[in-house]
């Protein structure tokens, strides 16, 4: 086992980097494994404090999951209440409401996917049934388009 050093530069870094690749597969309970350990912190450390990774905002989290399902935002209008409630819970200037958060789990965002904002309870509220099928029909469409 060689001695861990600490990370200080990017030639530390790279050096940490190649030895952890090369004790990456070390067998449990070997000098080797707590080596790569001590190294896999050392890197994720070094990660963080100079590349570091800003959490998702809730705009961006739905974002994701409609491009996921092959929706525009369009498609939350219905259950969201109006295009400008739409834009202003997109652009952070409009907390998410319950009512929101219970339309979005019909989309299959779950308030366990958002970063916490405040307290919310999500309550059941009428979603257009067209809406769901709609994603249904499209999330089977992408599956069938991942076998070909």
């Amino acid at each position: 086992m060689a001695e861990v050093q600490p990370i200080h530069t990017i030639e530390d870094y790279d050096r940490a980097l190649a030895r952890l690749w090369e004790v990456f597969d070390a067998a449990a309970g070997t000098p080797e494994a707590d080596e790569c350990d001590a190294l896999a912190d050392l890197v994720a450390a070094y990660d963080d404090r100079h590349y570091p990774i800003p959490e998702p905002s809730p705009a961006d989290i739905i974002q994701g999951w409609l491009d996921a399902l092959g929706l525009t935002e369009d498609d939350l209008i219905p259950s969201i209440g109006s295009q400008e409630s739409l834009a202003e819970m997109l652009t952070g200037q409009k907390e998410i409401t319950p009512e929101m958060a219970a339309a979005l789990q019909h989309f299959g965002v779950a308030m366990t996917d958002l970063p916490p904002s405040g307290t919310i309870f999500p309550t059941a509220i009428p979603v257009p049934p067209n809406i769901e099928q709609r994603v249904i029909t499209e999330t089977k469409r992408m599956r069938e388009e991942e076998k070909v």
